[in-house]
C-alpha cells in the first residue's frame, strides 16, 4: 500500500496508540462472543470444536491484526536501525513528542540545527517506508503461499 510522507509521519507518531489498538484487536479476537455448539445432531462435522484452536486460528488469520503488527514492527525495526543520535531524535520528535513544544525547541534540546532535524526526520520516514514495504511484501508472499497450499 502506498502512503504519503505525512501519513507515515502520523503512523510513527501514533506508535503508543497503535500498541493499545493492537491489544484491543487481540482481545476482540480472543473473546468476541460466546462460542455455541452448532453440532446439534451429535455427529462429527468438519468444523473445529476446540475453542482454543479456533481462537489461535482467528489470531493467525486476522488481516487487520497482521496490518497493525506490521506497522508497529516496521516502526521498531526503523528505531533499531538508527544510530544513537537519530534514535533520540525519533523518540523526541515522533514517539514521545510534547506538541506544546515546537520543532525549533526540539532541535535545541537535541543540540542540533533545525535543518538537521528536518533532514533526520525525512531519513527516518524514508527508512520506515522501506521497512514497511518489506514487511508488506513478506506478508503478501505468505498469503500467496497459503493460497497455493489450500486445495
Amino acid at each position: 500500500m502506498q502512503y504519503t510522507d505525512k501519513e507515515l509521519e502520523i503512523m510513527i507518531s501514533n506508535y503508543n496508540q497503535l500498541r493499545m489498538q493492537l491489544q484491543a484487536v487481540r482481545e476482540n479476537i480472543m473473546t468476541p462472543y460466546t462460542i455455541t455448539d452448532t453440532n446439534t445432531g451429535g455427529g462429527s462435522s468438519n468444523k473445529i470444536s476446540n475453542p482454543t484452536e479456533m481462537t489461535a486460528i482467528r489470531l493467525t488469520d486476522d488481516d487487520v491484526l497482521k496490518d497493525i503488527k506490521n506497522i508497529g514492527l516496521a516502526i521498531e525495526n526503523t528505531y533499531a536501525l538508527l544510530p544513537y543520535d537519530k534514535k533520540k531524535m525519533m523518540k523526541a520528535y515522533f514517539i514521545e513528542r510534547d506538541y506544546t513544544i515546537n520543532e525549533t525547541e526540539i532541535a535545541r534540546r537535541l543540540h542540533i540545527g533545525r535543518s538537521t532535524l528536518w533532514r533526520w526526520k525525512n531519513e527516518i520516514i524514508n527508512l520506515y517506508k522501506k521497512e514497511l514495504k518489506e514487511l508488506e511484501r513478506k506478508e503478501n508472499e505468505k498469503r500467496e503461499q497459503r493460497k497455493l497450499e489450500t486445495p
